[in-house]
């Protein structure tokens, strides 16, 4: 079956037929543009199932599960606890935020558009409402020291 030898199928090259069989037909060898070679059947390379050794799958892994590249950081953990005070009932400050009827901005729902507007959490400080009756929105919160926070309490507005 040399008819096969040398030709590509997505990122695969075919090398030649192997003794090894698989499903009772024989398996390939095919070298990938990585550089891997991996024995594979030549039914699944030609219909596409099978395209690389692998490592495409993980590359295309790797980019769902970077849309940002920011997750755990400072400012995505300051964004995530924001959404579960205002969203998770079982939240342990949902009753001063969400059961209050504080919201966010339907902006802020996308991690990406809120570093857009609030930048990167600065060391020390945590997320402010300058109106604490208001929404957690753009013009209405800044970054700030947990003692410019504590001034901002609504038992410190007397």
């Amino acid at each position: 079956m040399k008819k096969w030898e040398g030709v590509r199928f997505g990122a695969l090259t075919a090398l030649h037929r192997t003794e090894e069989v698989q499903f009772k037909k024989r398996l390939w060898l095919f070298k990938c543009d990585c550089g891997t070679t991996k024995k594979l059947l030549m039914s699944r390379v030609k219909s596409g199932n099978d395209k690389s050794c692998g490592c495409r799958l993980n590359e295309n892994k790797n980019k769902r599960n970077k849309t940002h590249g920011r997750t755990y950081s400072p400012t995505w953990n300051s964004w995530q606890n924001m959404l579960e005070r205002c969203f998770n009932e079982r939240n342990i400050g949902f009753k001063n935020y969400g059961g209050r009827g504080i919201g966010v901005h339907q902006r802020w729902m996308k991690f990406e558009n809120f570093l857009l507007d609030m930048g990167e959490r600065p060391d020390g400080m945590s997320i402010d409402r300058i109106d604490n009756n208001g929404h957690y929105e753009p013009g209405n919160c800044k970054w700030s020291t947990p003692k410019q926070q504590a001034q901002n309490r609504r038992r410190s507005h007397g």
